[in-house]
C-alpha cells in the first residue's frame, strides 16, 4: 500500500512539472517592424511589404494586414500591396489580438504620361469688337498626366484670353492667341482679325441707297453690316447698287426680308469685295426684269449665301452672272447661273 501511494505521488508531480514546462514555452510577439514606413508608387503597381517579428521564436506568428482605404490600395494577407487609384492610404499589420502593430503610409499617383502634341479647334477667326469666342485645345494623348495649358495674346490691347481660352475682342486689329502645354512646351495658335464694323439699319429704299453710297465713298479695308428692317423695293437707274471700286471690303446683309429690284441690276460685286447675305431674299421684278439679278465681276470677288438666303428671278429670263466665287450654303434657292471667264469657281 505504501508503495502504491509513492507511485501515485510521483505521477502527480511529473504531470505538474510537464504542465508548467508547456506553459513556459508560449512566447508572445513583442514587436512588429515593417521594412517600409513610407511608399510612393503608381496606379496598377504592386509592392510586397515584409514584416519582422520580434522575437523570432514567438509562439504565435499569425498577423493581419489591413488597408485604410481599399479604393486607393488593397493588401493581401501576405503583405502584397496593389495600387488601385491615386490617393493616400495606410497599410497596417497587427497581431491577432491587435495589441501590437506597425504601419506604412502609401501615396499612390498615376503614372506620368507625357503630352505628345496639342491642337486648337479654330486656327483662323474673325470677331467684331466686344465679341467673344472660347477656343478649345485638344491634348494628345487624351490620358496625359499634366494637361496644364498656358494661354497668351500677342497684343492684349486688341484681344485678351483667359486661363480657360475665352477670347475677348477689344479693338480693331490682328492678334495671335497661343496655347502652350506646360508638359513638353507644345504650342498651337489661332490668328484672329478683330473688326469694328459700320452698321446700317435699312427699312426703305432711300436708306438702302444711302447705305450703298456710304460704302462706295468711304474707302477701302472696312467692314459693313446692313440690317434689313422691312421689305424694300429699289431701282437701278443712276443708283445701281454697286460698291464701286473700293477694295478689301466686307459687306454682310442680314434680315428675313425681300429686296426687290427694278432696273438693270439687283446687286453688283467687284474685285476684292466680299458680300454675304443671311436669311434674306434678292428678287427681280415682274414689271421690269433686271438683266442680271446678281453680277459678281472679277476673279477676286466673293458672294456668299447663308442660312435661308434666296436669289430668284421672275420670269426665268434673268440670270446670275458669276465671274468670281459664288458660295451657296444649305437652304438657299437660286435660278439660272451663267458663268463668265476661264477658271471660274462656282461653289454649291
Amino acid at each position: 500500500m505504501k508503495t502504491l501511494k509513492i507511485f501515485i505521488t510521483i505521477i502527480l508531480i511529473t504531470t505538474i512539472i510537464l504542465s508548467c514546462s508547456k506553459a513556459a514555452r508560449i512566447i508572445p510577439i513583442e514587436n512588429l517592424t515593417l521594412n517600409e514606413t513610407q511608399l510612393n508608387f503608381f496606379v496598377d503597381q504592386e509592392i510586397k511589404l515584409e514584416v519582422e517579428i520580434t522575437p523570432k521564436n514567438a509562439t504565435n506568428k499569425t498577423i493581419i494586414w489591413q488597408s485604410s482605404d481599399e479604393e486607393v490600395a488593397l493588401v493581401s494577407q501576405d503583405g502584397l500591396v496593389t495600387a488601385i487609384n491615386d490617393g493616400k492610404v495606410i497599410i497596417t499589420v497587427s497581431t491577432e489580438d491587435n495589441l501590437i502593430s506597425d504601419t506604412c503610409n502609401v501615396i499612390v499617383t498615376k503614372a506620368h504620361i507625357p503630352v505628345t502634341g496639342i491642337s486648337l479647334n479654330i486656327t483662323l477667326l474673325t470677331l467684331e469688337v466686344s465679341e467673344t469666342e472660347t477656343l478649345i485645345v485638344t491634348i494628345e494623348p487624351e490620358n496625359a498626366t499634366d494637361k496644364t495649358i498656358v494661354w497668351t495674346s500677342s497684343d492684349e490691347n486688341v484681344a485678351s484670353v483667359s486661363e480657360e481660352g475665352l477670347v475677348v475682342a477689344l479693338s480693331e486689329g490682328n492678334v495671335t492667341i497661343s496655347a502652350t502645354s506646360l508638359d513638353g512646351h507644345f504650342t498651337t495658335e489661332c490668328s484672329i482679325e478683330i473688326i469694328d464694323p459700320i452698321t446700317f439699319s435699312v427699312s426703305n429704299r432711300e436708306q438702302w441707297l444711302n447705305a450703298i453710297d456710304f460704302i462706295k465713298n468711304n474707302g477701302d479695308n472696312k467692314t459693313y453690316i446692313i440690317n434689313l428692317i422691312n421689305d424694300i423695293t429699289t431701282y437701278a437707274g443712276s443708283n445701281v447698287p454697286t460698291f464701286g471700286d473700293v477694295e478689301n471690303i466686307s459687306v454682310t446683309i442680314n434680315g428675313n426680308h425681300i429686296i426687290k429690284m427694278l432696273g438693270s441690276h439687283c446687286l453688283v460685286i467687284g474685285s476684292y469685295q466680299e458680300v454675304t447675305i443671311n436669311d434674306c431674299v434678292f428678287e427681280g421684278s415682274v414689271l421690269n426684269m433686271p438683266e442680271e439679278i446678281i453680277r459678281v465681276e472679277g476673279t477676286n470677288a466673293v458672294f456668299n449665301m447663308r442660312g435661308n438666303a434666296t436669289l430668284r428671278d421672275n420670269p426665268e429670263s434673268a440670270v446670275f452672272v458669276i465671274d468670281g466665287i459664288f458660295n451657296m450654303y444649305s437652304g438657299s434657292i437660286i435660278n439660272n447661273i451663267a458663268e463668265l471667264g476661264a477658271g471660274v469657281k462656282v461653289g454649291r
